[in-house]
């Protein structure tokens, strides 16, 4: 028995796609099913869509039955659909094109007997994007974290990153942006190309911050003084008293807590050089993280709460202190024996 299925939308050109590979090709619809489920024939050539056929519900599933007894499953989709929408990533059911592809996503996944069904319009690239990339084969450094990792204020010839980097004389790739939070800087390690013997240095900011996909598509970096930015971004979803109360929320410290230890646990399992550095860490962070050997908050006893010199924004560290990060971040990795 070979049943030879065609689905798409209730418009000619179905039919048409139907009949021109076999003449005898004939519509399922709300008429004809049962008849059809009941008294399958060996062979048959047929075409339906969702609009043909009863609307999907708990005690509807005709579709399903339909799409289960066809040996060969071939998707047509039309250039417009009847009802005038494409899929939509908020909800991609609400639309026959996003529904009827969703349906048949199971079967080509379970059964591997749907054809022409592509999937590329949904890619998660967007929101999956890597902020640098392995740089060799051999062994590098990898830097993360926010604004004071990411160099702001210097030239990036100056940022401690690059200044390790060129003392050990390894390749270096920064996973660093500006407002960043622990959370972030974690999933970009840990969904990069980070191979044993590789040295990663975390620059742990304060655990008040948090992503937040916005209505520009893309990733927002929500932290304490995001009310400087809000006017000339596009965020609409939450209220500032909602992100007052988030941002100060003990989620954000269990947020980043375990971040912090699938990190460790990420490196542990591949032989990668860790060290979490200290950099705006809080002092209750940094208490909870005492037990860890590769944890070292960085603190400058001759002036503990300024930086030894600023960068061209008047805000963020200098070039003599990112030095000065620089000569700590190498001496913790030769007590660690990372060098």
């Amino acid at each position: 028995m070979t049943i030879n299925l065609y689905i798409g939308d209730t418009n000619i050109e179905l039919a048409d796609t139907a009949m021109s590979v076999d003449p005898c090709a004939f519509l399922i619809n709300q008429s004809n099913y049962n008849e059809f489920l009941n008294n399958t024939p060996r062979s048959a050539t047929v075409y339906t869509s969702l609009g043909d056929l009863p609307k999907i519900s708990k005690n509807n599933d005709v579709i399903y039955k339909l799409l289960d007894l066809a040996n060969n499953i071939y998707y047509c989709p039309p250039n417009v659909w009847s009802d005038n929408k494409s899929a939509n990533f908020k909800n991609v059911t609400n639309s026959l094109q996003g529904l009827t592809e969703s349906i048949l996503y199971d079967f080509k996944k379970q059964k591997n007997n749907v054809h022409n069904l592509d999937l590329s319009h949904y890619s998660t690239q967007l929101y999956t994007g890597l902020v640098d990339t392995r740089k060799t084969d051999s062994q590098q450094l990898w830097i993360a974290g926010c604004s004071m990792s990411h160099g702001v204020g210097v030239k990036p010839s100056q940022r401690y990153g690059q200044l390790i980097a060129d003392s050990l004389n390894l390749p270096v790739s920064f996973l660093t942006d500006g407002g960043s939070s622990i959370s972030w800087a974690v999933d970009q390690l840990t969904r990069s190309d980070i191979r044993a013997n590789d040295i990663v240095i975390l620059g742990l900011t304060e655990e008040s911050r948090f992503p937040y996909w916005t209505t520009s598509g893309k990733v927002w970096h929500i932290q304490s003084n995001y009310q400087k930015q809000i006017k000339q971004l596009p965020f609409t979803n939450l209220s500032t008293n909602i992100i007052d109360r988030l941002i100060t929320d003990e989620n954000c410290f269990y947020q980043s807590a375990i971040r912090i230890y699938q990190l460790i646990n990420f490196c542990n399992k591949l032989n990668i050089n860790l060290l979490i550095f200290g950099l705006l860490c809080s002092p209750t962070l940094t208490l909870y993280l005492n037990d860890l050997s590769n944890f070292i908050n960085y603190k400058n006893f001759k002036s503990p709460y300024n930086h030894n010199d600023l960068g061209t924004d008047n805000v963020h560290p200098g070039p003599q202190q990112h030095q000065l990060y620089a000569d700590f971040c190498q001496s913790a990795l030769k007590k660690l024996s990372y060098i």
